[in-house]
């Protein structure tokens, strides 16, 4: 296995690289801000996927999630940082902590589920695809609503994150957990249906820290 802060160390610097390199597309092309928001959100999921098998203990995750945290902060007090790695975040003028919770979200997911990284898996792969597809397609399709929380949210978004969540979920748990299709299908609808209420009600990027954990525990209760 690998020296655990030399994988520190590679995490953080690919997160700083793709910010970066997103940033200065969004500057310099016609691509919507808040797709390349959302590039950085999948890739830095899946680089997530590698942790149960990255490292053996909880240490390293939790100092990468501090590192994190504690980077997006700082992108916030200096103007120059934020040109050159956060533009692609605040491009879209949409005020939200979404980063600095998507950190803490796959944090306490593995920490939730450290002995189970199926589970961890599955919460993260909805967490970067069907929070994705809620996005992309509730700002091109959707009629937005203004939730009693304050988020706006869509019906066509929601539609989206469910049907997403369904898929990635079940594929996951007929790959992976030796499940029949209907198990499969009866187990991830209960994620999807969780994880789908958790996205359409919290706003100010909340949703990237409760729909892994909301997996987690829908997971638990089908006892998978």
């Amino acid at each position: 296995m690998i020296d655990p802060w030399l994988a520190i160390l590679a995490v953080l610097g690919l997160l700083a690289a793709s910010m970066a390199l997103l940033s200065a597309a969004a500057r310099h092309t016609g691509v919507s801000s808040e797709v390349m928001r959302k590039l950085l959100h999948v890739e830095m999921a899946l680089v997530a996927l590698s942790f149960p098998w990255l490292f053996s203990s909880a240490w390293p995750v939790i100092t990468l999630a501090c590192a994190a945290v504690l980077w997006f902060l700082l992108l916030q007090t200096s103007d120059w940082l934020e040109a050159r790695f956060g533009y692609a975040l605040r491009a879209s003028q949409r005020e939200s902590r979404g980063e600095i919770w998507f950190a803490c979200g796959v944090c306490l997911a593995y920490l939730w589920s450290a002995a189970e990284p199926l589970a961890y898996c599955i919460a993260i792969l909805v967490l970067a695809f069907a929070d994705t597809a809620a996005a992309l397609v509730g700002q091109r399709f959707g009629r937005v609503q203004q939730m009693p929380s304050g988020a706006r949210k869509s019906a066509a978004g929601s539609l989206a994150f469910f049907v997403t969540a369904l898929v990635v979920a079940s594929g996951a748990l007929l790959a992976g957990a030796g499940l029949r299709p209907g198990e499969s299908l009866a187990a991830a609808a209960l994620v999807a249906t969780i994880t789908t209420g958790l996205e359409a009600s919290l706003g100010d990027g909340l949703d990237n820290l409760f729909v892994p954990i909301g997996a987690l525990a829908s997971l638990e209760f089908t006892a998978l």
